[in-house]
């Protein structure tokens, strides 16, 4: 029994009722005014769920019996504005205000050690909260579109949820002195309006997308070092405001689309502990199905500058392409700049015909319309050298590798693959290739400055690709490989200034218009 005033929409729960049952007053759109008793021990589930007029809830004398509010209690009262939570209430259940549009203040007591996920979900007016002291995890889209402008979350939170505060008003976020968090969910404050983020130093994982398209998001700073191993894919792509961030030491790989997008970034710190950009596995690794796809600071047209670090082993496709980089420096610990298909892995040998044919599906492209870029430096050890690395870098002229003393551009010894258009449009003068193995099509292509390649006398190619050094329009002298037994077909196609070239004895097969429209006579 309750008292109902017709006239007012208020309802009284008597003084002595110990339990409301589950749904007791679900849908009950006259109520404006719930009073719940001083006596009162138990709501059950959905209890005043629906109730789309009820803008006051008082309980009466603080209703100290009340250890909880269970799940979806007043979901979708859309016109309550305030409530205040009983001191002895320990919990907050799932859902509990989700859709509380009108919800401007709620007040809950330090006792209060877990809330559930969803519990002020989509809460639009809800633009400040003081979290209890003693709770342990933020739940899973707990303040997911909600109105909430601020929040500092207590030293006591471990962990929060996946989409904790996805899409939220969020602009301030603080972290109580002596954080015992540790996780970031996936998504936590994806699409929030937060300025800056300090990210505790007790931290050891972040979500997946944890930061993505917060376009208001200035500054990131990691306060702790050792604790973190990767940066997942997509933590801080779309950040379009962030303008500088220093990875932490400790941290091995940089998952793909990291940093995606971030236009206005141009202060980047690699920590000496990073070995894979685009990955947090191993390339190498022989059971992985990691896709590699890399974009890791792809549109970052800020960013001018970076230091690689001694460890980097392994950069994914795309990782730098479209930024503002001037020059280039890879470490000597990089042997692959490539495609994972032509690593040394067993199960993946079967694709390596693929890469040096394939002008599209296996592009390297790392630092690809790269437009400001005018040197690269490659390290002295490199065996592999993917397609399309630099395509698009419409100013580099300059391509060496560490120690090279010569003139020109020129690849390393060590070097035993270069996969298809590696360098096509390129505006190098003057290339010399000390080894490779394998040439792939369109390797040296249509590269309008080109007017000499020398491939030394100990290459060991035996074969070049199709259209490997065709469409050089200035290209006037060529020294091929001594061991050549193979010219693929086109390779020197309209080659304008090429009069003369001498062919070893050792080959023995030419393809269709190898020398069409070049002046050879």
């Amino acid at each position: 029994r309750y008292i109902f005033s017709e006239n007012t929409g208020v309802v009284v729960i008597p003084e002595g009722t110990t339990e409301i049952s589950a749904r007791a007053f679900s849908g009950q759109a006259s109520m404006t005014k719930l009073v719940i008793p001083e006596s009162i021990q138990v709501l059950g589930d959905y209890a005043f769920q629906g109730c789309w007029n009820l803008k006051e809830v008082a309980f009466n004398n603080g209703s100290p019996s009340l250890a909880a509010i269970p799940a979806y209690a007043f979901a979708n009262c859309l016109a309550l504005t305030s409530v205040v939570i009983p001191e002895g209430v320990v919990s907050i259940g799932e859902g509990a205000f989700m859709n509380c549009v009108a919800l401007t203040s709620v007040s809950m007591g330090d006792l209060v050690a877990s809330v559930g996920d969803y519990a002020f979900r989509s809460t639009a007016s809800l633009n400040r909260i003081t979290l209890p002291s003693n709770l342990k995890t933020i739940g899973k889209n707990l303040f997911n579109d909600s109105g909430l402008t601020s929040v500092e979350i207590p030293a006591s939170v471990t962990s929060i949820a996946d989409e904790a505060f996805a899409g939220a008003a969020l602009k301030t976020v603080t972290f109580a002195a002596g954080s015992s968090l540790t996780t970031i969910g996936k998504n936590a404050f994806a699409g929030s309006d937060i300025e800056s983020i300090a990210i505790p130093a007790k931290v050891t994982t972040i979500g997946v997308n944890a930061f993505e398209s917060c376009t208001s998001l200035r500054e990131a700073v990691f306060e702790g070092t050792g604790k973190i191993k990767s940066i997942p894919e997509y933590c801080f792509s779309g950040c379009t405001a962030l303008e500088g961030i220093d990875i932490p030491e400790g941290v091995t790989g940089i998952c793909q689309y990291a940093f995606y997008g971030c236009e206005k970034l141009s202060s980047l710190t690699l920590p000496s502990t990073l070995k894979m950009i685009g990955t947090e596995v191993s390339p190498t690794n022989k059971t992985t199905t990691s896709p590699y796809k890399g974009h890791v600071f792809d549109y970052c047209s800020s960013l001018t500058s970076v230091e690689f670090p001694d460890a980097l082993e392994f950069i994914a496709p795309w990782s730098f392409a479209r930024t503002g980089l001037t020059s280039v420096k890879l470490p000597a610990s990089l042997k692959y700049l490539c495609t994972r298909p032509m690593l040394p892995v067993a199960t993946l040998t079967n694709n390596i015909t693929r890469t040096l044919t394939d002008t599209s599906t296996y592009l390297s492209s790392q630092f690809a319309y790269c437009e400001n870029l005018t040197e690269a430096i490659l390290p002295k050890g490199l065996v592999a050298l993917g397609g399309r690395v630099f395509n698009g870098c419409i100013n580099l002229k300059n391509v060496v590798y560490e120690g090279y003393t010569g003139t020109g551009s020129a690849l390393p010894n060590t070097v035993q693959t270069i996969a298809g258009c590696a360098f096509m449009g390129l505006e190098i003068t003057e290339l010399t290739v000390e080894a490779v193995t394998t040439l792939g099509n369109y390797a040296f292509c249509d590269m309008p400055a080109l007017q000499t390649i020398t491939f030394a006398p100990d290459c060991k190619a035996k074969t070049l690709g199709n259209y490997s050094m065709a469409y050089n329009p200035l290209l006037e002298s060529v020294t091929l490989p001594q061991k050549l037994t193979s010219i693929g077909t086109y390779v020197f196609y309209e080659d304008a200034a090429l009069a003369s070239i001498e062919l070893p004895d050792t080959v023995v097969k030419t393809g269709d218009y190898v020398f069409a429209y070049t002046a050879l006579r």
